[in-house]
């Protein structure tokens, strides 16, 4: 009797608390409530839109209480959407915005309500915080993370891709068997005939360098590093090395061929690799990213990391230092763990990657050099040992440190390749 007594009293004590707990849990809510009331007293056709640029359509809005009131609504960001007093919409370029719907009689604001509108393609609107990003599926994708075709059909959003993609990969495609050669010899024409007037070479003013590097601080927040800063290259057409590096490496990315971007705290270039074509074997190549993307030379040539020159390179001053970016791609042989792992063999065969201009467009081959055969541009211009030399790789942006490095890995390839080259 006294435990029956017992436990109906802990009965009775668990019941108050409970009842307790939910008055003040009543007390504390009404605010929260009552936002998500008024929230819903509007009522649209979609609470999430996901549309293409120049696509159109309408938000309908019922209010719940009345039919006598008024909608008003506004884009949080018209360079991405334009809507008008009838909620009817225009999708003008990618990126994601809001609208406000607010119902309203006379001059009061009976409720209101917000649609998230993501458009989709690369967004380069400097107000939004998805800058840089590609918009797909109501969401942003950082460059590379969206697969391959998918990404390549949102870059025909963005007028300097789309020109890429539609008038200069296909067409040196359709010339050229390799597709490395073809993919290159489309970014070195792309790069001469569209960018080069454009954008600004690596030898601009003072001025304007300080300017490019000045918005860099900017892109915090809204491009997640130097990978993909190729984005205000397009945008603006202005940049410095980093700029011209980046844009190189997504440029080979959405043609399949493998590189990387290389940054070591002064100065910025890429490393190509080249998986062979049954000719000429793999190597991996330095190339000054402006060589082929808006400082051609009508004579070119690149050497090869080679097992000698790859110790000098991969020495403690600059893998200490070295960073690098790539967006990789199915199979890529990126990304490589150190300089010293990329050298190859050279004592039989050196492979070249070499660059003339052909009458008003560039040609882009690759080319090695054996005991019977030294190769030549078309116009008869024999390789000479001299002309196999690094012109990259630079440790400080004044090159004072870069240049004896430069020398000791070229004179170490040259003495490599001169018994082939007697």
């Amino acid at each position: 009797m006294k435990k029956t007594q017992e436990t109906k009293n802990n009965y009775k004590k668990t019941l108050m608390l409970i009842i307790t707990f939910a008055m003040v849990m009543l007390i504390l809510l009404p605010a929260k409530t009552s936002f998500a009331k008024s929230k819903s007293k509007i009522k649209v056709s979609k609470s999430k839109i996901n549309l293409d640029v120049g696509k159109t359509g309408r938000i309908k809005a019922t209010y719940k209480y009345s039919k006598d009131v008024k909608f008003k609504y506004k884009s949080d960001n018209t360079n991405i959407l334009k809507i008008n007093s009838k909620g009817k919409y225009k999708a003008k370029a990618p990126g994601i915005t809001r609208v406000t719907i607010r119902a309203v009689k006379g001059k009061k604001t009976l409720a209101k309500r917000t649609v998230k509108i993501a458009v989709n393609g690369l967004c380069t609107d400097e107000l939004s915080m998805e800058m840089g990003s590609f918009i797909y599926k109501g969401r942003a994708w950082d460059p590379g993370t969206l697969p391959l075709k998918v990404e390549k059909k949102l870059c025909l959003t963005q007028k300097d891709l789309k020109v890429y993609l539609t008038d200069y990969l296909p067409k040196y495609r359709k010339e050229i068997s390799d597709p490395t050669e073809a993919a290159l010899t489309a970014i070195a024409n792309y790069g001469a005939s569209y960018m080069k007037t454009e954008v600004y070479p690596p030898e601009a003013s003072t001025k304007i360098e300080s300017e490019n590097f000045a918005f860099i601080p900017a892109m915090v927040g809204t491009i997640s590093d130097a990978q993909n800063i190729w984005v205000y290259l397009i945008r603006d057409h202005k940049g410095a090395c980093v700029y011209y590096s980046s844009l190189f490496s997504y440029l080979c990315y959405i043609s399949g061929v493998s590189a990387m971007q290389i940054e070591d705290g002064g100065h910025d270039w890429n490393l190509l690799y080249f998986p062979g074509n049954g000719t000429v074997g793999g190597a991996y190549f330095n190339l000054d990213n402006h060589y082929l993307l808006c400082a051609q030379e009508d004579h070119f040539v690149a050497p090869p990391i080679t097992n000698q020159t790859a110790s000098i390179f991969g020495g403690p001053d600059i893998n200490k230092r070295i960073i690098a970016r790539t967006y990789l791609l199915p199979k890529s042989k990126m990304p490589v763990k150190k300089i010293t792992k990329m050298g190859r063999d050279v004592s039989t065969e050196c492979p070249l990657l070499m660059m003339e201009k052909r009458g008003n467009e560039y040609r882009v081959f690759f080319s090695k050099i054996t005991k019977d055969n030294v190769p030549a541009f078309s116009d008869g211009t024999k390789i000479t040992k001299e002309k196999l030399i690094y012109r990259n790789m630079e440790l400080d942006a004044d090159n004072d440190a870069a240049a004896p490095l430069l020398k000791k890995a070229s004179s170490t390839l040259q003495d490599e390749v001169k018994d082939m080259m007697k």
